[in-house]
């Protein structure tokens, strides 16, 4: 599953739009070995949230919605890593900032914030 996520995040950036934002805005996210920890945690609880799926089949579209949210928290930081990884391109950069940016929404994207790198909104609160 992640090789071909993996994959859709590398084919989908060979050309970026003119409305893309620069290269330069990844410092105003967090640092690479921030987004590889949160990629990697991401990976760990959407291989979790799969096997409660298999443990749990009666709550199948209950975890569904939650793995389709970790899912795209998990693509929003792998774009941000491959941004911050060397050696990449302005071009490629610019059009994973603009999927980013895209994804998140204009305000949060210029005020350099990322989503959870888990979708927290599912978790239960404790009293």
């Amino acid at each position: 599953m992640f090789f071909g996520l993996a994959m859709a995040l590398m084919t989908d950036c060979y050309t970026p739009k003119p409305t893309d934002p620069p290269g330069s805005d990844r410092h105003h996210f967090p640092h690479l070995h921030i987004c590889q920890e949160n990629v990697k945690f991401s990976k760990q609880y959407i291989q979790h949230i799969e096997f409660q799926q298999c443990l749990y089949p009666h709550l199948f579209k209950e975890y569904d919605k939650i793995l389709k949210d970790a899912e795209w928290c998990h693509r929003c930081w792998s774009r941000l890593e491959y941004v911050q990884m060397k050696p990449w391109n302005e071009t490629s950069d610019r059009c994973f900032l603009g999927k980013i940016r895209e994804m998140v929404g204009e305000e949060a994207y210029y005020g350099g914030q990322m989503p959870p790198h888990v979708p927290i909104w599912h978790f239960q609160k404790i009293p």
